[in-house]
C-alpha cells in the first residue's frame, strides 16, 4: 500500500515501472465531511475532524490502492448457504423404518378405475365411508411399501445362484422386521407388524407352500432352478399378499410372462359385483394363449386348476372366497370393502397339485380353546401361539426363534369408485 512522505512526495511505481518519485497533487480537492470510515471507503484520507486542509490529498492512485486492500481486510467472510437437508434414503440391506422415509404418508398403490361406475349411489357413498375403519389405508399402505422395498431388495441382492433358500428366506424376513420396527420377540410385538404368512420359496415343480424347517437339508439355488418367491407383510393384522417368480435361464421366459399377463387380467377383471366364475374364464384365456420351448419341445402353459386367489381378512391370510384360475361355476361376487389377492399359477405339466410331505406352516383356527387340551406343555405352546401369532400363519423357524423347542402338531382393495392394487412397484 502506498504511503505519503514528509517532503508531500507519493512513491509509487510509473507506467515505465521505474523508482522516480513523483511530486503528489498540490491543490487537493476538499474531503466529503462525513466520518473518517466512510470517507476511508470512498478512498479519500481526510483530518479527524473532517475539515479541509493542505494537509489532505487528493483520490489517486496510491489512494486507490489503500482503498482496495482495506476493503480487502474488512472485507466479510461470506455467509455459508444453508444446506438443504439431504433426502433420507432406504439402507442395504434395508433396515431404516419405512416410517421414518415416509413421514407424510404412505405412497398409493396403482389405482384403477371401474369400467362401470353409474351404480354408485349417494347412499352407497354414505355407507363406503363406514366401511373401513380408521387406519385401515395408512396400515395397508404401509405393509405395501415394506413388500415393495424387501423384494427388491431381494431381487438384487438374495436371490441368486449360489444361495441358500434358507438365506434368502431370513433375509427377506429380517427386512420385514427391521422396515416394520417389530422383531417379535417379546409377547405380543409380532401381532403389531411381522410377516403375514412363513416366506414361501418354491423350486420347479413345487407350485406352492414350501418353507426352510429346522433340520432340513439346505437346498442351494442353482443357475437351471424356477423359483417361485411369496411372502407377505402384515401391519396391525392388513396382510399384503404377493408373489413374483425368478428363473436365469432364458428358456422360460415365456412362461414367467404367461402368469405375469394372466395375473394382471385378474386384475384388471376384478371388481365390485365382478364373478368368481368370470375373472377365472378370463385369466385361463391369457394363460394359456402362450406356450413354451424347453429342450426343443414346446408345451402348453395351462392354469393350474386346483390352487386359488383369495380374499383376505384381518389377520387371516384366507377369507371364505377364492378367486379360480380356470372357466367355473362360482357365483360368488366381490363385494365393496373387500380385500384379494390376485395370484395365477402356470404350469407346463398337468395343471394339477398335490400333497407332497413335510408341513409348510401351522394356523390356529377361531374355535379351538384350551377346555380339553390334557397337557400342561400343549396349554403352554397354545398360549405363546395366541400371544405371538394369534389366527397368522406361522411355522417352526419362527416358534424356534421364540425359544420353542417341543412342539409338532399363503393384494387389491376395493374401493368405491375403483379398485387400488396396493402391491403394485416398478417390478411388477
Amino acid at each position: 500500500m502506498g504511503s505519503q512522505t514528509p517532503e508531500e512526495h507519493q512513491q509509487i511505481p510509473d507506467a515505465s515501472n521505474s523508482a522516480e518519485l513523483k511530486p503528489a497533487n498540490q491543490n487537493p480537492k476538499p474531503s466529503s465531511k462525513g466520518s473518517s470510515s466512510a470517507d476511508l471507503d470512498r478512498g479519500i484520507i481526510g483530518d479527524d475532524d473532517g475539515e479541509d486542509d493542505n494537509d489532505g490529498v487528493e483520490e489517486g492512485p496510491g489512494v486507490k490502492e489503500l482503498s482496495s486492500n482495506e476493503k480487502k481486510k474488512k472485507r466479510k467472510k461470506p455467509k455459508k448457504k444453508n444446506r438443504q437437508p439431504t433426502e433420507l434414503r432406504q439402507t442395504n440391506p434395508p433396515r431404516l423404518l419405512v416410517s421414518s422415509l415416509f413421514p407424510s404418508g404412505f405412497p398409493k398403490g396403482e389405482l384403477l378405475q371401474y369400467e362401470n361406475t353409474s351404480r354408485i349411489t349417494d347412499e352407497e357413498s354414505r355407507f363406503n365411508s363406514r366401511l373401513w375403519d380408521e387406519g385401515f389405508l395408512d396400515d395397508y399402505r404401509e405393509a405395501a411399501e415394506i413388500h415393495r422395498q424387501v423384494r427388491q431388495y431381494a431381487q438384487k441382492e438374495l436371490i441368486k445362484p449360489g444361495a441358500s433358500l434358507l438365506s434368502i428366506a431370513d433375509g427377506i424376513e429380517d427386512g420385514i422386521r427391521a422396515l416394520s420396527g417389530h422383531h417379535g420377540l417379546e409377547t405380543g410385538d409380532s401381532l403389531k407388524a411381522s410377516m403375514g404368512f412363513p416366506t414361501g420359496l418354491c423350486l420347479n415343480n413345487i407350485a406352492a407352500h414350501w418353507t426352510p424347517n429346522p433340520g432340513g437339508k439346505d437346498v442351494i439355488l442353482k443357475n437351471s432352478d424356477v423359483l417361485k418367491v411369496d411372502f407377505g407383510v402384515q401391519v396391525n393384522g392388513r396382510i399384503v399378499d404377493s408373489a413374483f417368480t425368478v428363473a436365469f435361464d432364458h428358456t422360460y421366459d415365456n412362461l414367467l410372462a404367461a402368469v405375469k399377463e394372466a395375473t394382471n387380467t385378474g386384475i384388471m377383471n376384478a371388481g365390485i359385483d365382478a364373478r368368481m366364475s368370470d375373472i377365472g374364464a378370463a385369466i385361463q384365456e391369457v394363460m394359456e394363449s402362450h406356450e413354451v420351448e424347453i429342450g426343443g419341445k414346446v408345451f402348453p402353459v395351462k392354469s393350474i386348476r386346483n390352487i386359488t386367489g383369495h380374499d383376505i381378512l384381518r389377520y387371516h391370510i384366507h377369507g371364505g372366497k377364492q378367486v379360480p384360475f380356470v372357466k367355473n361355476k362360482n357365483r360368488d361376487k366381490m363385494e365393496e370393502g373387500e380385500v384379494f389377492a390376485i395370484e395365477t399359477f402356470g404350469s407346463t405339466g398337468t395343471g394339477y397339485l398335490r400333497d407332497d410331505v413335510g408341513i409348510y406352516g401351522y394356523g390356529r383356527s377361531d374355535d379351538v380353546t384350551t377346555a380339553n387340551i390334557q397337557l400342561s406343555s400343549a396349554k403352554a405352546l397354545l398360549k405363546t401361539i395366541d400371544a405371538n401369532f394369534g389366527t397368522l400363519v406361522f411355522c417352526r423357524r419362527y416358534l424356534e426363534r421364540l425359544g420353542v423347542k417341543n412342539y409338532h402338531l399363503g393384494t387389491i382393495l376395493l374401493h368405491s369408485g375403483g379398485k387400488e392394487v396396493i402391491s403394485r412397484g416398478d417390478d411388477y
